[in-house]
């Protein structure tokens, strides 16, 4: 895999004096530079390509001076490092760097300053001005006072109509007790006394103000019963090992199933939790004769709550994964106002909107008078954001996480397609997030509910845990060319200090599902150590960069231990299954996203499926996607900060796995 580093990112607009001096990396391998080749830097920014201007290389560097941006304007833009025009830096995504305005650009106020006689003057001013409108007051107060008492005045005839206007004409018409206005015999005490009603209509006149709006509390409930407006549906299986596809397709897949079929009235709103995969899941879909076309794809691979509300009579299916969370139920739409969710009732956030702008599908701020952005809103970890939004395409940033002090962003949900579509979507980490939508925007209020009760379990349930792995597991810093393992700042270890736990390193730099089963801190050392009481499985990184597609192979090599991802994977499992069978096992994913580690993940998710284990999944955890993580490597590896951060992370990852997959944890040490 090719990658980069650039020393500095950030940098003044106009500043034409910095240097920047960027690493090639191969396969964690500097690169070393040739003279003769012809170093390019391509810039894009959100709208497309820009340009392209030449690098020098100094001590085994390549160095570029600002003074080449002054046509740029500032903003965050991406680039990427062509040799010889056939070979490009990094492998994925791209490198950025931005632009930030200098004081000049930026507008600012002065305070005028006044002296201390100056504003003694201007309150004795002030006073003066308040009491001779107060003598004003006084001399009109007393004119109107003596002309009431001439009969013939006009301010003594209007004063008599308002006296002797009738009351019942200010009377409420329409009243939620059903008691209206009552006749002129009896409507004297209606008037001055809230707690009589309407006796010639059936009124009763309550003892006391409290207890007269205790007794029409209590009518309304009588007549209005809310939990007739809500119906709990049961999420039962019709074909297990099934999905619908995001294209409306039936799909195979172990874990996943479909519900029969539930039916939902024009204005119903089906509310419902559920775990996709990816966006590849159509979390509710209309079934339409044999066909099935998708109504709510799934966002991500968390467990989540979505929400679909019917235009018409309709019937629905629900895919789902058997082993997270997966409820239902149905809001009339006699309440659709009241937005009720699984959880509890929440007030309408007040949003204030910049027009003008969005943040794209890439993170950068992008002016357009199409778009309008929120400003900031502070969400916690747990919150569930509940919007109505339309972007374009997959352009837009809907969500997105303002990263403090950078004045960048970073995406969290990027739309689908230029439709109007209604969101419900769980917070993961603590920030200050904006939303983007299109100006056109039909109204609907935005709120924000809890998903679910804050994760209870802790994972220094365990007193010792054995952490398998390669140098991501190792604490391997790469600085000037070299590749050090440093074990005491791996984040198993950290982890371990954090929480007093014991944590052993069956990991080394360089490892592969394959050669881990050799190695000396592999395989010779699980079997020569104490039993832990949990093993994490953290092997993938090496297995897709080197080994890419031609080694991962296929489920039926778990049982016949083929040298492939699949067949060393299981062997390493089935060592540990031996060698520990009372003790919990989690797999984790891999964190990096592309086509290939797609594929490498679904392997995991299978290995995890066949030995009935839990998988941690580092792709939904905000810290792996985060600035912090990717933008702070050295020579395609964490720093020290770094790997704290992972630690924080990981525990995160496990303390849920923990939470979700109780089953599994409650027979530990049984």
């Amino acid at each position: 895999m090719k990658t980069l580093t650039i020393d500095q990112r950030v940098f003044k607009h106009q500043d034409t004096q910095t240097k920047i001096k960027i690493s090639l990396f191969e396969d964690d391998n500097r690169v070393s530079l040739d003279n003769e080749a012809d170093y390019q830097f391509k810039i894009k920014n959100s709208s497309g390509y820009l340009k392209s201007e030449t690098l020098t290389i100094e001590d085994d560097r390549l160095v570029l001076t600002t003074d080449k941006f002054r046509d740029l304007i500032p903003d965050t833009y991406n680039f990427e490092v062509w040799v010889d025009e056939n070979s490009i830096y990094p492998s994925e995504n791209y490198g950025y760097f931005s632009i930030t305005k200098n004081v000049n650009e930026v507008d600012g106020k002065t305070i005028p300053v006044i002296t201390i006689e100056d504003f003694e003057k201007r309150f004795d001013d002030a006073i003066k001005n308040v009491k001779s409108d107060k003598n004003e007051i006084d001399n009109r107060l007393k004119l109107y006072s003596e002309s009431l008492k001439n009969t013939d005045s006009v301010a003594r005839q209007a004063h008599d109509i308002a006296y002797n206007a009738d009351s019942r004409s200010i009377a409420n018409s329409a009243r939620i007790d059903n008691i209206v206005t009552p006749p002129e015999s009896d409507s004297s005490t209606e008037v001055t006394d809230a707690r009589v009603g309407a006796t010639s209509l059936g009124g009763f006149k309550y003892d006391n103000l409290g207890n007269a709006i205790r007794g029409q509390i209590n009518f309304l409930s009588e007549q209005l019963d809310l939990s007739k407006l809500t119906r709990t549906v049961t999420i039962v299986a019709n074909e297990s090992g099934k999905y619908i596809s995001a294209s409306g397709n039936v799909a195979s897949s172990s874990g996943f199933s479909i519900s029969r079929e539930i039916s939902l009235q024009a204005g119903e709103t089906l509310y419902v939790q559920a775990t996709g995969y990816l966006t590849n899941i159509a979390i509710v879909a209309k079934k339409e004769n044999s066909s099935y076309v998708p109504l709510i794809k799934s966002i991500d691979s968390v467990n989540r709550k979505y929400s679909y509300q019917a235009m018409e009579d309709v019937t629905v299916v629900i895919s789902y994964y058997e082993q997270n969370a997966h409820n239902a139920f149905i809001v009339s739409s006699l309440i659709d106002e009241i937005k009720i969710k699984s959880d509890k009732l929440a007030s309408n956030l007040k949003i204030d909107w910049i027009h003008g702008n969005y943040i794209s599908g890439r993170g950068n701020y992008t002016a357009s008078e199409s778009f309008k952005i929120s400003k900031p809103i502070e969400l916690q970890r747990g919150d569930v954001l509940n919007f109505t939004a339309k972007g374009y395409l997959t352009n837009v940033a809907l969500i997105a996480l303002l990263n403090p002090g950078k004045n960048t962003y970073t995406p969290v949900l990027v739309s689908e397609d230029s439709n109007q579509r209604q969101y419900s979507f769980e917070i993961l980490q603590n920030g200050l997030y904006v939303i983007s939508t299109a100006v056109d925007t039909e109204y609907n209020p935005i709120f924000v509910t809890k998903s679910k009760e804050e994760n209870l379990a802790d994972i220094s349930m365990f007193s010792s845990i054995g952490v398998i792995g390669d140098s991501y597991a190792s604490g391997e810093l790469a600085f000037d060319g070299n590749y050090v393992d440093h074990y005491e700042i791996s984040w198993g270890q950290i982890l371990g200090r954090k929480n007093g736990i014991k944590v052993t390193n069956f990991s080394k730099g360089g490892l592969t599902t394959q050669t881990w089963l050799t190695n000396e801190h592999g395989l010779s050392l699980l079997n020569s150590s104490d039993i832990c009481d949990l093993y994490i499985l953290a092997l993938g990184i090496n297995d897709y960069s080197r080994g890419k597609e031609a080694y991962l192979g296929t489920t039926s090599d778990i049982s016949t231990q083929s040298d492939t991802f699949y067949g060393n994977y299981s062997k390493i499992i089935n060592a540990i299954k031996s060698k520990a069978p009372d003790s919990k096992i989690v797999i984790s994913t891999i964190a990096y996203k592309s086509d290939l580690t797609d594929k490498y993940n679904d392997a995991i998710r299978k290995l995890a499926t066949h030995f009935n284990i839990p998988v941690i999944d580092q792709q939904i955890e905000p810290f792996f996607s985060s600035d912090y993580y990717l933008n702070h490597m050295q020579g395609g590896h964490p720093t020290g900060p770094v790997y704290s951060g992972m630690a924080k992370a990981m525990q995160n990852l496990i303390e849920q796995s923990m939470s979700d997959n109780l089953s599994y944890f409650e027979t530990f040490k049984k």
